[in-house]
C-alpha cells in the first residue's frame, strides 16, 4: 500500500470516528429539510474514492506526480479535513446531517465561521481537491465534480433556513463572509 493511500485511510478513519462520536451530542430538530438524493450522491463519491486506487483506467495522470504537487495535495487534504473538523466542533450541538433548525438553535459566527459560512463543506472540497492532485486519478476528479453541485445545493438550502431563523444576523454574516473560499466565493 502506498504511503499516501495509507494516510488517506487513516484520515478517513479518524474523521468517521470523530463524526460518529460527536453526533451523539446534538440538539433535537425543530425544522428539517430532507435531501435524501444528496446523501446518495455522497455515498456514490465514497464508492468512487474506494475504487480510485484499484481500477487501472482511474490511474490516468493529468498532472505530473512531482514532489511539489504531492506536497500541495497532501497539504490540502490534511488542511481540508482539519477545517471540516474545526467547523463541526464549532457548531457543537447545532450540527445536523441534514439542513435543519434545532431546538434552541444558535447562529455560530466564531472560529472558521467568521471566515467562511460553510467550513465543513469547504474542508471536504479542499480535501477532495488535494486527493485529486495527490492521487491524480480520474475517479477523484469525478468525485469532486459530483460533490461540488451537491454541496452548492445543500448550502443554498441551509442558507434559506438560517436566513428565516435569523433574519437580522444571517444576512449580516452573508455580507461579511464568503461561502467556501475566503474573499472569493
Amino acid at each position: 500500500m502506498k504511503i499516501q493511500t495509507l494516510l488517506n485511510v487513516i484520515i478517513a478513519f479518524v474523521l468517521i470516528a470523530y463524526w460518529g462520536i460527536s453526533a451523539r451530542r446534538i440538539k433535537k430538530d425543530r425544522v428539517q429539510q430532507t435531501m435524501p438524493w444528496s446523501w446518495l450522491l455522497v455515498i456514490l463519491v465514497a464508492g468512487l474514492v474506494f475504487l480510485a486506487d484499484r481500477l487501472p483506467f482511474a490511474q490516468i495522470r493529468l498532472v505530473p506526480p512531482t514532489p511539489v504537487v504531492t506536497f500541495i495535495g497532501t497539504f490540502l487534504e490534511i488542511g481540508g479535513v482539519a477545517l471540516a473538523v474545526w467547523g463541526r466542533r464549532q457548531l457543537g450541538a447545532n450540527w445536523s446531517s441534514a439542513a435543519s433548525v434545532k431546538e434552541g438553535h444558535e447562529l455560530v459566527t466564531s472560529g472558521p465561521y467568521c471566515v467562511v459560512r460553510h467550513p465543513i463543506y469547504a474542508g471536504f472540497l479542499w480535501a477532495m481537491l488535494g486527493a485529486a492532485l495527490t492521487h491524480n486519478g480520474l475517479l477523484w476528479i469525478a468525485g469532486l465534480a459530483i460533490l461540488i453541485p451537491v454541496f452548492v445545493y445543500r448550502m443554498s438550502v441551509e442558507e434559506k433556513l438560517m436566513a428565516g431563523e435569523f433574519p437580522n444576523q444571517y444576512p449580516e454574516l452573508q455580507r461579511r463572509t464568503k461561502r467556501v473560499i475566503p474573499f472569493v466565493w
